[in-house]
């Protein structure tokens, strides 16, 4: 919500590891950009979207292949 009042917005690229079950069983970031400007508000960005990955992605469910 921070970031969201300061104009601050991102993209997050990972790369997901699901298993057979649709479960994600593992995720690893592959970038994060921000448009954040100063050093400060760059770091407080990546911090935040990186503990709302955590909070987020292990919650996720794809629907299996047939």
């Amino acid at each position: 919500k921070s970031l969201r009042k300061d104009g601050i917005t991102g993209r997050v690229v990972m790369k997901l590891h699901v298993h057979r079950d649709g479960t994600v069983r593992g995720a690893k970031i592959l970038s994060v950009k921000t448009s954040a400007t100063t050093e400060d508000d760059k770091k407080k960005a990546k911090v935040a979207f990186l503990k709302a990955i955590k909070k987020v992605v292990p919650g996720w469910k794809f629907k299996p292949a047939d």
